[in-house]
């Protein structure tokens, strides 16, 4: 298994652009989340419009990422622009990535399931998907269906051999949501 990063430069709008396209070429759910200083938001790909939380409007994003469909794609302010970097798994992307750029590529990659368990319980279903709720975070919106009490973020953590003989973690990328009972 093999597993490539791909960097290249981009405004927030051209990354939303391509991912987006990305998005409706794949049978997975592509799922994109914007940070600011006073919010952040999360949206499925080709579903309802971006839903913001945090304290006010958000200003200006400094963060974006995509991921699903065999993708983790980020997207980090810089000057005017942004850097973009994709991370693109052989064993679960089956379509084209959606940007092109100098690219690393690492071979014999391992594989490592890791889950991350979201603020809250599910309070109530929506159209769009489910809201969770916390009194230390308050109530928030993830657009994915599903039956359960919980909500985890499912990633997968790659790992690949050093010079010397270790392990080293490449990378860590978001794959998607999980319900849980």
């Amino acid at each position: 298994m093999s597993l490539t990063r791909i960097s290249s430069e981009a405004s927030l709008g051209q990354f939303i652009e391509a991912t987006g396209a990305f998005a409706g070429s794949t049978d997975s759910p592509v799922f994109l989340l914007q940070y600011s200083s006073t919010a952040w938001g999360i949206e499925r790909l080709g579903g309802e419009p971006m839903k913001w939380f945090g304290h006010g409007a958000p200003t200006q994003v400094f963060e974006a990422r995509v991921f699903g469909g065999g993708i983790d794609t980020r997207w980090v302010k810089r000057g005017i622009g942004g850097d973009v970097t994709c991370w693109v798994d052989d064993q679960s992307c089956r379509s084209a990535p959606p940007f092109s750029g100098a690219a690393v590529t690492w071979n014999d990659v391992e594989r490592l399931s890791r889950r991350y368990l979201l603020w809250g319980s599910v309070d109530e279903s929506t159209r769009s998907g489910v809201v969770l709720s916390d009194g230390r975070v308050g109530r928030y919106e993830i657009p994915v269906a599903g039956e359960g009490r919980t909500v985890r973020l499912d990633a997968i953590e790659h790992l690949a051999p050093s010079v010397d003989g270790n392990a080293v973690v490449v990378t860590e990328c978001l794959q998607g949501f999980s319900f849980e009972r």
